[in-house]
């Protein structure tokens, strides 16, 4: 994504990247793994939402339960891509998401 022209923050964890968020209030967009030590990925979306509810969220799983998917696709601004991504899909993913997010703040 650096290499790309993004600025990004790394977390090791759930709880970091909330508090990174936190510290950060520039952050447009939020990519998370949905199995994350500490604080998983839909909690880590949920808490971040909380904060600013207009928040891009992109998660990954390698997992493909219909459960999972179902809820995360019906939650507004939040997408779910399956593992293994191709970094050009990922790039592709995310550059559409902002994209999508500029057009309806310039209306």
């Amino acid at each position: 994504l650096r290499d790309y022209g993004y600025k990004v923050l790394e977390a090791k964890d759930g709880e970091e990247a909330v508090a990174l968020f936190r510290a950060h209030g520039e952050v447009r967009f939020c990519l998370f793994d949905v199995v994350m030590p500490r604080l998983n990925g839909w909690d880590a979306f949920e808490q971040v939402r909380t904060l600013r509810p207009s928040i891009l969220v992109l998660l990954t799983s390698g997992y493909q339960s219909d459960i999972v998917r179902t809820k995360l696709l019906s939650e507004s601004g939040v997408e779910l891509m399956s593992k293994p991504v191709a970094p050009r899909e990922l790039l592709r993913k995310i550059r559409t998401m902002l994209d999508s997010q500029n057009a309806q703040l310039a209306k």
